[in-house]
């Protein structure tokens, strides 16, 4: 080969090189999300005045290839010092101010932009100014003091900092329709608004990005209202959504005080308003409100009270609750509370179910050292799945869980990773069921194993074990309501890093340290622990299941258990049924005296059930060896994360009462925190005698 020839190689081989490597560097790389549910600093990059009292904030989110990834219908939060003011005085504006003694405040914010300004985030933030304020009828209104945050970051310039956080909220648009409220998710065709003031950011969040999807089909209808035209936000952008929406977004605004020549709504919203300008009442139609607290008490609940049901701080318009038919109307609230009565008899949580005796031994207010004994037994843990959690429980799920379950149905289900977790489960095993159910039972001796008890037997536990695996994947397995702050019982027992200090409890004369929990903000309960994966903390907590995408705790372990002893009987079972198959094609092909070689000849056809036959021993096994493990921690007392930890010392486990009394305890009375006795509540915040290095609710 010459050097021509091989320059004719190289050439070209260079060529790709280089070309792959620019391919490579200029190739979109996935963007990176700033927001990430922790508190962050982001600089501001500019402030533009909108109006006489608005003003645009823009954040820089560090670099251009940076995204905010906030979700449609979410929000951020804000931080700012307290005033010192506010801190010692506890007033402000002359009012009584609710941030007495924090030394910040936090304030909700919409961005007006999303992931479409890479590397930025707008906010559209009212600044109100200390004084007197004249509005057009000549009234005044007295602002001491102004706003905090408004005044906050108004004296912001650009290269200033402010801390951030989110994305927080319990509703977002999912797109085409969706929206996900608290506890579940629905679909509408029609969404009405009403916004007051800075109210429009999330409105106008919603409308934007559903505009963008060529298959959203939603139709949006926004009443608008503000004191004067000049107080009118975004208006060119409003405007503009209008004209490009093709009839999908229909706008009115509406002003207290209209100047002349005014061609919109005049006044506040009333009942004629949302009439004319809203959808009407139907099961498809949802009605969104943000704005200031008297408009939406006064303005937007009064009119919709007759018309709407509250559903999680939104209001979706009831099917049968015309607000124009007072007949109707009436009909209605009468099997409303005709139901109300029924369902107070299937699901009053009270009468049913309590969990909150475990919740005794991390109240943050027990008197140090002194040992409270609580002779009454809690009420019955009945199935949770139908009565649903206590009141104060499921007053936390529906409209303040922060945790990365999916809850639903009042918080009596709660879902960790479906997908791919439980659903490739699902798959992978009732698959192949339904295929041994349809293709090789029937055929296995026919006429006979149908109506035998393998039969019979199998089609119970199949069942059986469709109705557990639902309920140990899908069901709440104990969430424990977290706090939003520290409670104020202990702030006097607060670190050097401003967290409370881990106490001890002493149970059954032993003593175990019970450590806090800076992400929930409670002492954990015995025998809870806080899960990574659901960002839970979890009442007696066994463990978090990859295999069911859920963890199993007070709620959920008996149906697993259950879920485990009847997968072993029936893969038990189905390998016999299999064996039985062979040995029938075995006796078909060398007769009742068949040798090891018609055997391996059945076989080496068969493979398909071959396979089948594996696959069941594999899962047999490892059920059975589940099943094994399980009745020997259930005899023992305790927990598959505790005995994993090593977690008690030999003869140190104070929930070991005995192999009968411990099983009694764990699957009839689970509400039980001890097996047998009295529960006796005592803390310290120093170890009692009988404490053993290294025991921690923290660690379980």
């Amino acid at each position: 080969m010459d050097g021509n020839d091989a320059l004719k190689l190289v050439l070209p081989a260079a060529a790709f090189a280089v070309g792959v490597s620019l391919l490579l560097y200029y190739w979109p790389r996935p963007a990176k999300v700033f927001l990430t549910r922790e508190r962050k600093r982001a600089q501001v990059a500019d402030v533009v005045e909108l109006s006489h009292d608005t003003k645009r904030v823009r954040l820089s989110l560090g670099n251009k290839s940076t995204v905010l990834g906030l979700p449609t219908g979410k929000h951020v939060v804000l931080y700012a010092p307290n005033p010192e003011k506010c801190i010692s005085s506890g007033t402000w504006n002359g009012q009584p101010d609710p941030d007495k003694g924090k030394p910040e405040i936090d304030r909700k914010y919409t961005p007006v932009t999303g992931n479409e300004l890479p590397g930025y985030v707008d906010l559209v933030v009212k600044v109100y100014k200390p004084g007197t304020v004249k509005m057009p009828d000549g009234k005044e209104t007295n602002w001491a003091d102004g706003g905090k945050m408004g005044l906050y970051l108004d004296s912001k310039k650009p290269g200033d900092w402010v801390d951030i956080m989110g994305p927080l909220g319990v509703n977002e648009y999912l797109g085409r329709g969706m929206f996900k409220l608290p506890g579940k998710t629905i679909t509408v065709k029609h969404i009405g608004m009403m916004a007051g003031g800075t109210g429009l950011t999330p409105m106008l969040q919603v409308v934007q990005n559903a505009l963008k999807d060529s298959g959203d089909k939603c139709n949006f209808y926004m009443i608008y209202a503000n004191k004067t035209e000049n107080d009118i936000l975004c208006r060119d952008i409003l405007d503009d959504l209008v004209k490009s929406s093709g009839g999908r977004f229909k706008l009115h605004y509406t002003l207290d005080f209209p100047p002349a020549g005014w061609k919109h709504k005049k006044g506040f919203i009333t009942a004629d308003m949302i009439k004319e300008c809203l959808p009407p009442p139907s099961p498809d139609s949802l009605i969104l409100m943000c704005g200031p607290p008297p408009m939406i008490e006064h303005a937007c609940k009064k009119n919709l009270e007759a018309e709407l049901s509250v559903q999680g701080g939104r209001f979706r318009i009831g099917a049968e609750a015309l607000h124009y038919d007072k007949a109707r109307m009436e009909k209605f609230q009468k099997q409303k509370a005709r139901w109300k009565s029924i369902e107070s008899y299937f699901w009053d949580a009270a009468r049913h179910i309590a969990m909150s005796r475990y919740l005794e031994y991390s109240d943050p207010g027990v008197k140090l050292c002194e040992p409270i004994r609580i002779k009454e037994r809690p009420p019955r843990l009945g199935l949770t799945w139908l009565t649903g959690p206590e009141d104060s429980f499921k007053e936390y799920l529906t409209k303040r869980y922060k945790g990365n379950s999916s809850v639903c149905c009042g918080g009596r289900f709660a879902t960790g990773q479906v997908w791919p977790n439980a659903a490739s489960t699902f798959t992978l095993t009732f698959g192949p069921g339904v295929w041994y159910f349809h293709s090789l039972l029937p055929i296995v001796r026919p006429g006979i194993i149908l109506t035998s008890f393998i039969g019979i037997s199998q089609s119970v536990l199949g069942a059986v074990i469709l109705v557990t695996f639902f309920l140990a994947s899908a069901m709440n397995p104990g969430i424990i309501p977290r706090n939003e702050t520290i409670p104020k019982e202990l702030e006097q027992q607060l670190d050097l890093r401003g967290v409370p200090r881990h106490r001890f409890l002493k149970i059954s004369e032993i003593t175990v340290k019970q450590k806090y929990c800076t992400t929930c903000n409670i002492f954990r309960p015995p025998r809870s622990k806080h899960c990574s994966f659901c960002d839970n903390c979890i009442l007696r907590f066994d463990h978090h299941c990859t295999w069911l995408g859920n963890c199993v705790g007070l709620y959920n372990y008996r149906y697993f258990v259950v879920l485990i002893y009847a997968s072993t009987f029936f893969l038990l079972q189905c390998l016999y049924v299999t064996g039985c198959y062979f040995g029938e094609k075995a006796e078909d092909k060398g007769g009742p005296d068949y040798g090891v070689l018609t055997v391996i000849e059945v076989l080496s056809e068969e493979l398909c059930m071959v396979f089948f036959f594996i696959y069941c021993l594999f899962l047999m096994f490892a059920v059975l060896l589940l099943s094994v493990y399980h009745t020997v921690i259930s005899l023992q007392n305790l927990t598959t994360n505790e005995h994993v930890k090593n977690y008690y010392r030999e003869g140190q486990n104070p929930f070991d009462y005995g192999g009968y009394h411990n099983c009694k305890q764990i699957y009839c009375y689970p509400e039980l925190v001890l097996p047998e006795g009295d529960d006796k509540v005592e803390a310290g915040y120093l170890p009692f005698g009988s404490y053993s290095d290294g025991q921690s609710f923290d660690e379980l």
